[in-house]
């Protein structure tokens, strides 16, 4: 819960209402933060694609970023232009520089398996900490992540995020993912990064739909990211 940031009505009406453990949300702000995350801030939803899972070696193709209960999505894509302009092992800084930037536009990201000790978020950070990109101060921004959800509240043959929208809701916008596309793309290719940006919309879209059927199983905190 960041006070500063919340509208006066707001505060008045956590003030007023209790969490599940019945205390007061001022008194239980994390309970605020998971119960009622549209309040307390901007929320948005980021999936990445990468050639490489490994930030060490990996680049980033492309990123989305979709503002909660918006269909405009807000994205960065590789380019041919980036191969030639960039240094070698650096070719991912235009795009690293403009997800960075978007992120810093909320107070709390949705990820599926992009947390600590997983994928997306670290993958950022370590692109822009070895390009010398300033980050997000640590605890500006906080992150929920579907994959400990489905992990410990359900049970799932996989929890996958493409197997967890089948599963749950019927059906997925996911396309798949191909080798040869995503090689194409790191060399630049104009058709493959379209279709790699295609997948990785229909993929934020699907986390958003995921998250609101399943967020009212959890009990996970949020982490500071």
């Amino acid at each position: 819960m960041n006070l500063h940031k919340m509208k006066k009505v707001d505060i008045i009406w956590a003030a007023e209402h209790t969490c599940k453990h019945r205390h007061s949300y001022l008194d239980h702000p994390r309970c605020f933060d998971l119960e009622h995350p549209a309040m307390r801030g901007r929320r948005g939803y980021l999936d990445i694609e990468t050639f490489g899972l490994d930030a060490s070696f990996g680049v980033m193709l492309s990123w989305c970023l979709k503002p909660a209960g918006d269909s405009h999505i807000l994205h960065d894509v590789f380019t041919s232009r980036d191969i030639t302009r960039e240094k070698p092992g650096e070719e991912d800084r235009r795009i690293v520089a403009s997800v960075v930037d978007a992120i810093r536009q909320f107070d709390l990201i949705i990820t599926h398996y992009g947390n600590d000790w997983r994928f997306d978020m670290p993958f950022v950070r370590t692109r822009a900490c070895a390009m010398h990109i300033p980050f997000p101060e640590y605890g500006r921004i906080r992150q929920l992540d579907t994959y400990p959800i489905l992990k410990s509240k359900f049970r799932l043959k996989s929890n996958r995020q493409e197997h967890a929208v089948r599963a749950l809701l019927g059906k997925t916008e996911k396309t798949h993912v191909e080798g040869h596309i995503w090689r194409a793309a790191m060399r630049g290719d104009k058709k493959a990064l379209s279709y790699v940006l295609d997948h990785n919309r229909r993929d934020v879209r699907d986390l958003e739909r995921l998250w609101d059927t399943i967020s009212v199983a959890s009990a996970e905190r949020s982490t500071r990211v």
